[in-house]
């Protein structure tokens, strides 16, 4: 395994041990959940601190310093099916993700049907919706993808492109984003309906 050590204590952190205390969709026991998941994919390639890189379709880059411990043998063991540490390990680092790059933490899960995986929104909505009911008209529905080793960055932007598209033809009217991590390539890629 080779690394890229991250380039500057500057960075904002990519946080992943404490989603549950930022997102009001995710328990503590889900959050540890896609955080440990997290930790199995990314020591498949990288040993921590890394720089992740975050992009979207305009072309913004936001660059996150992440680290995370190193897996020990019952925890490897635990998530040796790697589509299921794939998927629980990129709602992980997607939540994280999108929320330092839009701004967005998870409300809730999103239902069976709609083409995603969690409505998010930005912090002060999930304060509101605690006093008055989530204002779903404000909400953004959030498909997740993860790729656990991603061949080039023409598939890591396909599969964003078609997670954007599942996500729109679930649900036409609601306002729909996408991301994809590829964790040998610590990148993640955001599509949007806007």
């Amino acid at each position: 395994m080779v690394d890229e050590p991250g380039r500057a204590d500057d960075l904002p952190g990519l946080e992943l041990a404490s989603l549950s205390d930022r997102h009001p969709g995710i328990t503590p026991e889900i959050g540890a959940t896609y955080a440990q998941a997290a930790a199995v994919c990314l020591s498949r390639y990288h040993v921590p601190p890394v720089t992740i890189t975050l992009l979207d379709g305009s072309g913004r880059t936001v660059q996150c310093r992440l680290t995370w411990p190193i897996p020990d043998d019952r925890i490897r063991a635990a998530w040796a099916n790697d589509d299921d540490a794939t998927r629980d390990g990129a709602y992980g680092i997607v939540l994280a993700a999108v929320e330092v790059h839009s701004g967005l933490v998870a409300l809730e899960r999103a239902y069976v049907g709609t083409g995603a995986d969690y409505l998010v929104g930005p912090p002060v909505l999930a304060t509101s919706m605690l006093i008055s009911g989530l204002d779903y008209e404000q909400a953004s529905l959030l498909e997740i993808s993860g790729i656990s080793r991603c061949p080039d960055e023409a598939a890591l932007q396909r599969r964003a492109r078609l997670k954007i598209r599942q996500a729109r033809a679930g649900s036409p009217d609601l306002r729909t984003l996408a991301g994809v991590v590829a964790f040998n390539m610590l990148r993640v890629v955001f599509r949007s309906t806007d």
